[in-house]
């Protein structure tokens, strides 16, 4: 008589879940291509050639030199270049003779533009009472020396007022001056018909240079 083995549920499974990963190893090796199976799948049994290298990159440009910009073209002040050349030499000479005799305590500097000058002074903030008169005195005296020539009709007085230390300038203050209307200033102030004469007495009066700076319009 034959004996039963009995049938015990956790040796089939452990059985199966140590075979089953085992088969499926085994038939994806079977399932794998060779490489000659590979190439009998190409038409003829001929691999295809190889793809050509690629091309180089194009040499980079030669880099063309550029020409250079034509030089900006200097405006042309025509009022100026039209003076008289012995005026414009005779206007620097009195300027120059000005600032030995006292207008360089200002650094004064002349320009003509428009067929005019241009004084520019500078001026301390806060200058004492003598500083202001010498400034005053020697605005009326370059003024007499510009238009002494009759060559301009006016001229201006550009005054520079800068702060003790390294602070800013102030906003200038610019003064046209007129010649008839200077002259006429003079005249009055130094009491006397003759222009020169009348900014030489001026010069030592302190109050006739105060009033013509005020009609002028100059502080």
């Amino acid at each position: 008589m034959h004996h039963l083995i009995p049938f015990r549920p956790c040796v089939f499974l452990l059985a199966f879940a140590v075979g089953l990963p085992i088969a499926l190893r085994a038939q994806t090796q079977v399932n794998k291509p060779t490489p000659s199976d590979t190439t009998a799948t190409r038409p003829n049994g001929i691999a295809p050639p190889p793809l050509p290298p690629a091309p180089p990159p194009p040499p980079p440009r030669p880099r063309v030199p550029q020409p250079p910009a034509p030089p900006r073209p200097t405006p042309v002040d025509a009022a100026t270049a039209a003076l008289d050349p012995k005026i414009v030499a005779k206007v620097r000479a009195d300027f120059e003779d000005w600032k030995r005799k006292g207008g360089g305590l200002h650094a004064p500097k002349l320009t003509l533009f428009g067929g005019r000058p241009f004084v520019m002074l500078t001026a301390q903030s806060g200058e004492s009472a003598r500083a202001q008169n010498l400034r005053k005195a020697a605005i009326v005296d370059v003024c007499s020396r510009l238009l002494d020539t009759g060559a301009f009709t006016d001229a201006v007085i550009t005054v520079v007022e800068r702060p003790p230390g390294r602070g800013a300038a102030l906003p200038p203050r610019n003064s046209p001056v007129n010649r008839v209307a200077f002259e006429a200033s003079v005249r009055t102030a130094g009491k006397s018909a003759d222009v020169k004469a009348a900014v030489a007495a001026a010069k030592k009066d302190q109050a006739a240079i105060d009033r013509i700076c005020t009609d002028l319009g100059i502080r």
